[in-house]
């Protein structure tokens, strides 16, 4: 008998679909693009630094309230497939204790009208808490404002601060090694108002 159940939040974020994996692919886009086309290259004088927009987000106060807001939005949905989960169970047991008195033909009808309802939850999941689906849209509708306002304060930190190239850590970029100078977080942090040092 199979069953669906939602997956914890390190789940999603393995699977690419927490807020933070959907965060990092706008991130490629807005800062990336945009990084390496205003400023310079120099070979003659790089000034590199990183920053982590993972760590960056989390520590912004609105972050936390998205969440929530999302948690909100999507209950309906988790109670629908908490329902038709219910449904399915029930079908099944009914099939199992029936299925000596039911003639060849009904028992295709029973299967089938099972298999119709896992389809159905499968789809229904799909279209909500699927990669495409509307929660993740939402999500990426909430952040969008928060990603732009840090994609910003770091570029304040480049021109200030003079630098050729700036990775983003959390952009699987392949940063093996950099010195604690070349962090820019606590920079970042500092352009939108935010205490470094407070926890997320």
């Amino acid at each position: 008998m199979k069953h669906f159940k939602f997956r914890t939040e390190s789940d999603v974020l393995l699977s690419g679909n927490h807020p933070l994996a959907i965060a990092n692919f706008i991130f490629a886009i807005l800062f990336f693009g945009v990084t390496f086309l205003v400023i310079p290259v120099q070979a003659q004088d790089q000034h590199i630094g990183f920053v982590d927009t993972n760590e960056i987000l989390a520590k912004l106060p609105e972050y936390s309230g998205i969440q929530q807001q999302l948690n909100q939005e999507s209950q309906s949905w988790r109670e629908k497939v908490l329902e038709l989960e219910a449904e399915l169970v029930e079908l099944e047991r009914e099939f199992e204790a029936r299925e000596i008195l039911y003639t060849e033909e009904v028992k295709v009808q029973k299967k089938k009208e099972i298999e119709d309802k896992r389809a159905s939850i499968s789809t229904f999941i799909e279209s909500k808490f699927g990669p495409e689906g509307e929660y993740f849209k939402r999500q990426a509708e909430l952040l969008q404002p928060l990603q732009r306002k840090i994609h910003e304060a770091i570029m304040r930190v480049v021109q200030q601060g003079g630098y050729t190239f700036v990775l983003d850590r959390a952009q699987n970029t392949g940063l093996i090694y950099a010195t604690p100078e070349s962090n820019l977080n606590d920079l970042v942090l500092e352009e939108l108002g935010i205490n470094p040092d407070q926890p997320n």
